[in-house]
């Protein structure tokens, strides 16, 4: 994931400059998933958000967008049937079908990155395990070396422990 986040701090614009992680990760490589949070959330989303607007469908989304365009289509097909002028319903309809296209492609995006994101998290978790297991495996080894020193350590004829038994212990039997 080696993109450069697009544009430098002074190239953020309207909401955007207002996220401090787009100023601190602003100009350099996207590689953790913190970074692909933020660029996900704060920079793909707000443009997505801003384009939708700037077309007249605030709020829309690849799939809000398949209604209009629907009504559009049918609306062309209608009018090109009763030989009406088609171009401002063209327009419209060209218009629908590039905002939907760039909702598709930034939404996809969208996905992938905060998927990064959410395997990242799965990846610093696995290393914190990975690290209390390390030092689980060297304190067993500690103490393995501690008994090996104890057990080569220990006089032969010294009793270390004696366990006895004071009652009598019956053999089992078949009933």
């Amino acid at each position: 994931m080696h993109r450069r986040c697009r544009g430098q701090v002074e190239g953020l614009s309207g909401e955007q400059d207002d996220a401090p992680c787009l100023v601190t990760y602003a100009g350099k490589l996207l590689e953790t998933g913190k970074q692909a949070e933020c660029y996900a959330n704060e920079y793909i989303a707000y443009h997505l958000a801003e384009s939708a607007k700037r077309d007249g469908f605030e709020g829309a989304t690849y799939a809000t967008l398949g209604g209009p365009q629907r009504e559009l289509r049918t609306q062309l097909q209608d009018a090109t049937d009763a030989g009406q002028p088609t171009d401002t319903i063209q327009a419209d309809l060209d218009t629908v079908n590039s905002l939907r296209d760039t909702m598709f492609r930034g939404e996809t995006l969208r996905g992938l990155l905060l998927t990064t994101y959410g395997f990242s998290i799965f990846g610093e978790r696995a290393g914190q395990a990975a690290l209390v297991v390390y030092i689980a495996a060297a304190l067993i080894a500690l103490l393995s070396i501690a008994g090996l020193i104890h057990a080569f350590t220990t006089k032969k004829d010294e009793t270390v422990l004696l366990v006895t038994h004071e009652h009598d212990v019956k053999e089992p039997t078949l009933v």
